[in-house]
């Protein structure tokens, strides 16, 4: 401040640098160009809305980054230690843009990512006229009462549904039930949706779950939670947060425990293709047609070396009483919570980006091409 004296400019300083989050936390980089790509990412979700509600696109897919949904009403969220990646929260901006510039009076929005989208419900949850709005989420929830460990954010377990907000936790695959703790349990392979799978599909299928885990409980949980409340809700535009990050290897659902790098949720391309199937029925019955989808979450695979299997890992020292999960300081390439994509920087594969990305565009475009999912 002008005519501030040293002593106040050093004390005002301080307070600066005392209000910083720490470095484990300050996971968002601002560069340069971080700006205009954000506002661009926004832009391109509005856009969307305009040419899907004008009738010049049936719907659309934007590919941007950064992604947006763990943005607050004013970035990061009151008691927050991180943003995930986001800047803006573009599926909220197109949202409103769809109420308030194409006077919508139902939008939906449909959050598929392993991680809850803590600020786009935030944003929902303040906004003026909540009977406007429906917010659902599909994601991972390990809860930090039964376990030393919580899956980044830490929320998402219950829903409000005075605000229309309908939350869909599934358990990690890291959380789930031994066979021996769920006798009596008998849950569906995901045959149970679709009899006309092939023979090897089924058998692929079948694996060893809980009944809210894996790729059989996200089928169940969509199924069974979400489409019904979407019909209810009868949305004139749908909006998909979609995170890349449910495909089976992504960095973003591991869970590291003693250097070993646990899967939270394993979806594959039938997994992307079915549910976005399904939301494009809902959207044709209810909104006809009209859904637009922005990526969220994403981040790739460690790579194999060449002689078979993954990297090897940095030895981990822990304690012999020690059982829980281990740290970012303790497995270097990881964050406790969600996997440190910067960190790995080159050492990771996104191939299968583009594999999860390529089957969400295939049934947006054809979603009734007598598809076996």
């Amino acid at each position: 401040e002008p005519g501030a004296t040293q002593a106040e400019m050093e004390a005002q300083s301080d307070a600066v640098v005392a209000d910083l989050k720490s470095a484990q936390d300050a996971d968002t980089s601002f560069s340069p160009g971080s700006l205009q790509a954000a506002r661009r990412a926004a832009g391109a979700a509005v856009h969307a809305v305009d040419m899907v509600l004008l009738g010049r696109a049936r719907n659309a897919f934007c590919v941007v980054r950064p992604p947006g949904h763990h943005a607050g009403r004013n970035g990061l969220l009151e008691g927050g230690e991180s943003c995930g990646f986001c800047i803006f929260n573009n599926i909220a901006v197109a949202a409103l843009h769809g109420i308030e510039s194409h006077r919508l009076d139902r939008v939906a929005i449909v959050d598929i990512d392993v991680h809850h989208g803590n600020g786009t419900e935030e944003i929902v949850r303040h906004y003026a006229r909540p009977e406007k709005l429906c917010f659902c989420s599909v994601h991972l929830y390990d809860n930090p009462e039964t376990d030393n460990f919580t899956f980044f954010p830490g929320s998402g377990a219950e829903d409000d549904a005075k605000l229309n907000i309908f939350n869909i936790p599934i358990t990690p695959l890291w959380a789930r039930k031994k066979p021996s703790e769920s006798k009596g349990m008998d849950p569906p392979g995901l045959e149970a949706f679709d009899t006309s799978l092939p023979r090897t599909s089924r058998k692929a299928l079948a694996v060893e779950t809980s009944a809210n885990s894996g790729r059989a409980g996200f089928r169940t949980a969509v199924a069974q939670r979400l489409l019904p409340t979407l019909r209810a809700f009868n949305p004139q535009l749908v909006l998909v947060s979609m995170g890349l990050d449910v495909y089976d290897g992504d960095v973003g659902n591991k869970k590291v425990v003693r250097g070993r790098a646990l899967t939270g949720l394993d979806l594959v391309e039938d997994d992307i293709t079915w549910v976005t199937e399904k939301l494009q029925e809902v959207a044709d019955i209810c909104a006809n047609g009209r859904l637009v989808s922005v990526l969220e979450g994403g981040y790739g695979a460690e790579k194999k070396r060449r002689g078979g299997g993954k990297r090897p890992r940095p030895h981990a020292e822990t304690s012999a009483d020690s059982d829980g999960p281990l740290n970012e300081k303790e497995v270097p390439g990881y964050t406790s919570s969600t996997g440190d994509p910067e960190s790995l920087g080159a050492d990771l594969d996104r191939s299968h980006l583009g594999l999860a990305a390529t089957a969400h565009l295939r049934a947006l475009i054809d979603p009734y091409g007598g598809s076996m999912h």
